[in-house]
């Protein structure tokens, strides 16, 4: 059976040791996350996770969350088994720019991501921008929701321009 996230192997594969990465994050943070995988698949709470739970995450609800850009970075590193991830809810977290950045970074595992909720974040033009750049991984991104933010018409644009097909929800 696969290590849980709450014992600390020695990392021997580079998910295992994005797994052993997590416990670096704040404990809000991380039981925040691990709330959401369990509440995703149905799990009871204190179920030990594995790197296959994660890998069978679809949707993530993180809203309202202590979330940081140190949570985003962690979900969207290289080895992050969140691949098949289409939907992150991230309304009323500490998300700023930087975490978008991290969210789109070229070796980001997020290339299903269709759906990504920012409302009542600290989000600006600058991380839609991140969102847009071509070395992002967002093949598939229909939908984002960014109310309440700093966005101006000139994030819109930007995302718009790379995206022809996305909604916003404003």
């Amino acid at each position: 059976m696969p290590e849980p996230i709450n014992a600390q192997p020695d990392p021997n594969t580079p998910a295992e040791q994005w797994l052993a990465r997590g416990a670096a994050l704040a404990p809000e943070e991380l039981e925040c996350i691990e709330h959401a995988v369990r509440q995703h698949l149905n799990l009871p709470d204190g179920t030990p996770l594995c790197l296959e739970h994660f890998a069978a995450i679809r949707e993530m609800w993180l809203s309202g969350k202590p979330i940081t850009d140190a949570s985003l970075a962690w979900l969207a590193a290289a080895d992050s088994p969140l691949s098949a991830l289409s939907h992150l809810y991230l309304n009323e977290t500490h998300v700023t720019d930087l975490g978008l950045a991290a969210l789109a970074s070229d070796d980001s595992p997020l290339t299903s991501l269709t759906e990504l909720y920012l409302d009542e974040t600290q989000i600006t033009d600058a991380g839609l921008a991140a969102l847009a750049a071509q070395s992002s991984p967002f093949a598939a991104l229909m939908h984002v929701s960014v109310s309440d933010t700093q966005v101006t018409n000139a994030g819109f644009v930007a995302l718009k321009n790379r995206f022809p097909a996305v909604t916003f929800y404003n």
